[in-house]
């Protein structure tokens, strides 16, 4: 944040910074400056502190207010989002040029049982993996997740799911997951549906069939390079509204955050196109 602030200095810029110091701090404060006016709200920090500034800014459009400008300066453990902005291992001069330079492009965000999101939900085994994550302390990032995968995967149960795709006729099935996402990648390195684009109206859904441990362990290095397309036992589909319902509760994660630890139905639904966001150019790559 320091860096920001005397890059904007040198420039002259007319900003304010505004720090966060607990959960829910970046909603209240992104809504705050949306309701002010300005035409650009920067996110500084992971895909959670991003994920709470984009509820903070549509929250606010939901109330009548014009829509700011999201720019994104990658700071955090995970940084999923940013890859297909490319903004990935930039430098930090970079970043902000594309900051103070690039031209706004429109992005679809997803909406699920109202709390709107980016990357995409997991439902089920990811779920539980979100959960896990939050008590560990003292890793973060992809090491936090893998450490929370291996943690949950010798006890992780399945579940029975209705899953509805826009009008057609519901699928039934035992599961591990369901992942519905907007763009390719999340949990800090696995590209869960690594054909997603982040602008093309649609949502992508990747749903895993119930499989015990030794079968899902080999899955996950294939996952993390986004080679699991063709797996016999991994569905992909697309949808603009799914709704999922479960025979059991289960926990679901938007962007690494829990949107619920007990839930039985999830209804997720696409805005295309619904929010502008500073980038050079959208790179659709597995390559991380």
């Amino acid at each position: 944040a320091a860096a920001v602030q005397a890059w904007m200095e040198a420039r002259g810029a007319m900003f304010q910074m505004q720090a966060t110091n607990a959960r829910g701090d970046a909603v209240r404060l992104a809504a705050k400056a949306a309701r002010e006016g300005w035409p650009v709200v920067v996110a500084v920090g992971g895909d959670g502190t991003i994920n709470e500034v984009v509820n903070g800014l549509l929250h606010a459009e939901d109330e009548g207010v014009a829509l700011p400008t999201l720019g994104i300066v990658p700071a955090g453990s995970g940084n999923d989002f940013v890859k297909v902005l490319g903004l990935y291992r930039q430098p930090f001069e970079r970043v902000m040029d594309v900051l103070w330079r690039a031209t706004p492009r429109e992005v679809d965000v997803g909406c699920a049982n109202g709390r709107y999101f980016l990357n995409g939900l997991g439902w089920g085994f990811d779920g539980f993996v979100a959960e896990e994550v939050y008590r560990i302390r003292r890793l973060r990032g992809f090491a936090a997740y893998l450490w929370a995968v291996l943690k949950v995967l010798p006890r992780y149960p399945t579940a029975r799911v209705r899953m509805w795709l826009d009008e057609r006729h519901p699928v039934e099935r035992d599961i591990t997951m369901v992942a519905v996402t907007n763009g390719p990648c999340y949990g800090g390195g696995f590209w869960i549906c690594p054909h997603a684009r982040v602008d093309d109206g649609w949502l992508d859904v990747a749903l895993a069939d119930a499989m015990r441990p030794w079968h899902l362990l080999p899955l996950l290095p294939r996952v993390m390079r986004g080679t699991h397309v063709h797996h016999p036992r991994v569905a992909f589909d697309r949808a603009r509204e799914v709704v999922l319902q479960s025979d059991r509760p289960l926990p679901s994660q938007v962007d690494g955050e829990l949107l619920g630890t007990n839930l039985e139905e999830i209804r997720v639904r696409v805005f295309p196109r619904r929010l502008a966001v500073l980038a050079d150019n959208f790179e659709q790559s597995t390559t991380n």
